[in-house]
């Protein structure tokens, strides 16, 4: 069985939900069934979002440091729960020796193979601007519809105010309002939660959506490639 390294803290609620997500993804009949895990949680690591519009200090050298320390306790490939990270993902990889999952293209190759149209990518500013998706999306010929600067805001509400500071009970109706609009007036059918902090927030508050969870399709490629058993769940 192969070592899962997970460059963490980026945040720190969205490490604990993607390592949840792979225990509960490994078909597994006692502990010893379950796959080894290193979790290296450094919240330090600078936001990507400020570092990508806002000036604010890259987090590649960051990331690089923290996959080498998992790659020298032994890991054998890396996840990073974080969808904006994916910006950086090339240079990243350049700069380690071990195989970083890129969490956006599992997710695409997700939807082509499973022919779904009609979404809409959530997810931070930065993911959202930078086109980390929807370029990939358009290239896939997926008929996708494209947030405004009104939900953008919403969103970042929701990841930064709402899950990023521990504030998950707080009213969130104009969410909701607006997602029920997209629905209505853009027939969409599926929302992407293409921000690891999404999952959090739609789990919490019980959101009846129809939804695609990038964090549970990381976890499962993780599952497969560590060399483990994928036990099946209803959820995606």
């Amino acid at each position: 069985m192969k070592t899962i390294g997970i460059i963490g803290g980026l945040g720190p609620l969205a490490t604990v939900d993607l390592f949840n997500k792979i225990v509960n993804f490994t078909d597994a009949d006692k502990d010893q069934d379950h796959i080894p895990i290193l979790i290296y949680n450094n919240p330090t690591i600078p936001d990507r979002t400020k570092a990508i519009f806002y000036g604010g200090e890259s987090p590649v050298n960051d990331i690089i440091n923290t996959g080498n320390t998992l790659i020298e306790a032994g890991a054998d490939f890396l996840a990073i729960p974080c969808n904006t990270a994916m910006y950086y993902h090339d240079e990243i990889q350049r700069n380690l020796s071990k195989e970083v999952l890129n969490i956006a293209d599992i997710t695409i190759d997700h939807i082509r193979k499973n022919e779904i149209d009609n979404v809409c990518f959530l997810g931070t500013e930065a993911s959202i601007k930078t086109r980390i998706y929807n370029d990939k999306l358009d290239t896939a010929g997926i008929n996708t519809y494209e947030v405004d600067d009104h939900m953008i805001n919403l969103l970042t509400k929701m990841i930064y105010d709402i899950v990023k500071a521990s504030k998950l009970g707080e009213p969130i109706d104009d969410f909701v309002k607006e997602l029920d609009r997209i629905i209505k007036e853009e027939n969409i059918e599926y929302f992407i939660l293409g921000c690891t902090e999404l999952p959090i927030l739609f789990d919490f508050y019980k959101l009846n959506y129809k939804t695609i969870n990038p964090t549970d399709l990381l976890a499962k490629k993780a599952v497969e490639k560590a060399g483990a058993k994928i036990r099946e769940w209803d959820n995606i």
